[in-house]
């Protein structure tokens, strides 16, 4: 039933969750609790044990709701309760037996009754909700009935501190009133029979229903001033009134001193439960924690003295017992196996025992001390995280001192022994840059300018650990491409057809992420057409390529040139006799001539003894192509360009290998060709095709090498 650790404990909780109405002690011993449901129990050990009290409305029909609302006793043997249907209850034996005495007036209990006290076994009130306010001097025997209220319409609370003086607080007899407002607080001199008014509220003070008076001097009373929490205080009797505002919860509500320096206010937060502890009469104030079901709060108090005191909680019957008592040392710290520390640890400690409302932790170098960490209230928890690091390697002493707000802290607790490891050296080098015109950010920090920052960090064991950064402006990347089409067809570049000659831009990223912007010059490759006029003698056959031409005339050929364009060839032969000729013919580097490869300009002669008997000897000049603007064939054609996945080329010679390289010159992929043409074309081309790896988008340059020629390509892989 206790809750272990704190000034407040649960002593008692009802098996029937009944709900609770009013709870008073007579000494710290004795006390009783009522409620609904037939809730009536006692105890004479001080809550450490509750017994049932026989309830005095046992005759009462079965389906009753049997609630009693008050109850109050002058010593063990005489009390009182009081059930809502204008029945009050007396006791001489300890209520082992009840009295009924019926009050017949014209006012009802109704469903709750706000006040109930005896200053002695003659004199004692009850007030009612519905103005009613009743005196007895005989006992509980007759009961006066006094209407003499004047501005109180309905009694909210009352207190007598003697025979003679008391007050009540209520909610105006006015019509034009809110019905919830609680308007003026009354003072009576002479036990009930006049009342004067002593407070009443305005525009920014609001009273609550909760009061308590000491003496006839000191007072304190709940309310509110423009809308915040507030305790007003009075040490003339009522006469005038301070308030204080200094409360660490945004709602209060039952409030008791038990004398003038302490006291206890509750509340009644369904998130934030608990009780507020004031030592100096009110003008400040701390927080006990409490552990509250949820949406539950302490009700009603019954403070004997400033060390021992019982709660009544508000939703289910449990009574919480305070005693104010020196708090104990022993929280133990929680340490590693090898019981050494990082430089920034999270410390932790079991939880202490006794009466305590929090901790103090410090740190030392020696037992006891506080210069690396000053004594620092971590409140109820057990757990506390360094944020400046801890010396390295050192032996340190850690102290946890439970402390409470009535005793303050616990005296003479140990202190333990703790090492921190000895931190080594850690350098880290990043090497990293951002584009031109932008910036990089690094933590908190944002850097223009290139250059070498030395940043100090912590490790995860709080270690220092230096970071140097190397930073580099990355340039932005422009590439120029030349490249075209077959005359009048358009050049598609990625996902964009170029219709017409010109310059287009494309804007790319480089392998930094800067921008790589790319100029593309497109033009269209000439109408390739030639023009051979040649004759063969009379009565013999001519060949050309594979064709047999029958006769002189004009023979038209089509080829496709290594770009893929269309080449035309007119020929234009003619039957001669036998004569004497000289003709001069052009190839191209490896192009065979009448079955045959020159590799340098040769004449070649021929001797023809004609059929018809004409003798022809022709010299035939070999001109072998050997400059780029002479012939298409001195060209490679890479497509597509820009490429991903397959590259064909298509060139004049066989290549022996070809060799990828980004801009920086790292080779990135190597071909060996020799071997691998895919055909050898009809005009002497060669045709490969290369399976390019995976690399980012941007620039490359791919080296053709042949033998004894090397060409040298710009690609855009995308």
């Amino acid at each position: 039933m206790k809750v272990n650790g704190q000034c407040w404990e649960l002593v008692f909780e009802d098996s029937l969750l009944r709900t609770p109405a009013d709870i008073h002690f007579i000494d710290e011993n004795h006390g009783w609790v009522v409620g609904w449901n037939a809730l009536f129990v006692k105890t004479s050990d001080g809550g450490n044990t509750w017994e049932n009290v026989p309830h005095p409305l046992h005759y009462l029909p079965t389906n009753s709701h049997r609630a009693l609302f008050h109850v109050y006793f002058l010593d063990t043997l005489t009390g009182w309760a009081i059930q809502d249907e204008r029945n009050i209850f007396r006791t001489e034996d300890g209520g082992q037996s009840w009295e009924e005495i019926i009050i017949n007036t014209p006012d009802a209990f109704a469903w709750s009754v706000p006040g109930l006290q005896f200053i002695n076994s003659d004199t004692g009130w009850i007030a009612t909700h519905e103005r009613g306010f009743y005196q007895t001097v005989d006992g509980g025997d007759t009961w006066q009935y006094n209407t003499e209220l004047g501005l109180i319409h309905e009694i909210l609370a009352m207190q007598f501190i003697s025979g003679e003086k008391g007050w009540l607080l209520g909610r105006p007899n006015d019509p034009n009133a809110a019905s919830t407002m609680v308007k003026y607080l009354l003072h009576t001199a002479d036990g009930g029979q006049t009342w004067q008014e002593q407070l009443n509220a305005n525009a920014s003070r609001q009273l609550g229903r909760w009061m308590f008076f000491l003496n006839d001097s000191l007072g304190w009373l709940v309310g509110y001033s423009s809308g915040l929490p507030a305790l007003y205080m009075t040490t003339d009797g009522g006469q005038s009134w301070d308030s204080t505002l200094n409360f660490p919860a945004n709602s209060i509500r039952w409030v008791q001193f038990v004398d003038d320096s302490t006291g206890w206010l509750s509340i009644p937060s369904a998130s934030n439960p608990g009780m507020l502890y004031s030592s100096d009469g009110g003008l400040g104030w701390q927080q006990q924690q409490i552990n509250f079901p949820p949406f539950d709060y302490m009700g009603k108090l019954a403070m004997l003295n400033d060390t021992i005191g019982f709660g009544l909680s508000t939703v289910t019957a449990k009574v919480y017992r305070y005693r104010a008592r020196p708090p104990a040392c022993g929280p133990a710290l929680l340490l590693p196996a090898d019981s050494s520390l990082g430089r920034l640890p999270e410390l932790r400690w079991s939880r202490a025992e006794g009466c305590f409302e929090g901790y103090y932790l410090q740190v030392g170098a020696t037992p006891g001390g506080q210069e690396v960490l000053p004594r620092t209230d971590v409140g109820l928890d057990t757990f506390y995280q360094t944020t400046q690091p801890l010396p390295a390697g050192a032996q340190l002493y850690v102290t946890v001192t439970p402390y409470n707000y009535s005793h303050g802290a616990a005296q003479g607790c140990p202190s333990q022994a703790v090492t921190t490891i000895a931190c080594p050296a850690v350098t880290t080098v990043v090497d990293t840059g951002f584009c031109k015109g932008g910036a990089l950010a690094w933590g908190d920090s944002l850097y223009t300018t290139a250059g070498t920052r030395e940043l100090l960090y912590y490790t995860a064991q709080g270690c220092d650990s230096l970071l140097v950064l190397h930073l580099t402006q990355y340039e932005d990347a422009t590439t120029a491409i030349d490249t075209a089409a077959c005359p009048g067809q358009p050049l598609l570049w990625q996902d964009s057809l170029l219709a017409t000659p010109g310059e287009y831009r494309f804007e790319y990223f480089t392998s930094q992420g800067c921008d790589s912007t790319v100029a593309v010059n497109f033009s269209h490759w000439p109408a390739y057409a030639r023009q051979v006029d040649t004759f063969f003698c009379q009565g013999e056959a001519f060949y050309w390529g594979d064709s047999l031409l029958s006769g002189p005339g004009q023979y038209i050929f089509h080829y496709l040139t290594v770009q893929g364009c269309d080449s035309t060839v007119q020929l234009l032969l003619a039957e001669q006799a036998d004569i004497y000729v000289d003709t001069a013919v052009t190839l191209q580097p490896g192009q065979p001539y009448q079955g045959a490869v020159y590799e340098a300009d040769t004449l070649l002669l021929h001797y023809y003894p004609a059929a018809n008997g004409c003798d022809s000897i022709v010299r035939v000049q070999l001109d072998i192509l050997s400059n780029t603007a002479e012939a298409w064939q001195q060209a490679w054609r890479c497509y597509p360009n820009p490429a991903r996945g397959v590259l064909w080329l298509e060139g004049p010679a066989p290549l022996l290998r070809a060799v990828l390289f980004n801009l920086n010159g790292a080779a990135l992929a190597t071909y060996p060709l020799a071997e691998r043409a895919e055909y050898q074309a009809g005009d002497g081309g060669y045709r490969y095709a290369l399976r390019l790896p995976a690399l980012p988008p941007g620039i490359y340059l791919l080296r053709l090498e042949g033998e004894g020629r090397v060409w040298l390509e710009k690609l855009v892989i995308w």
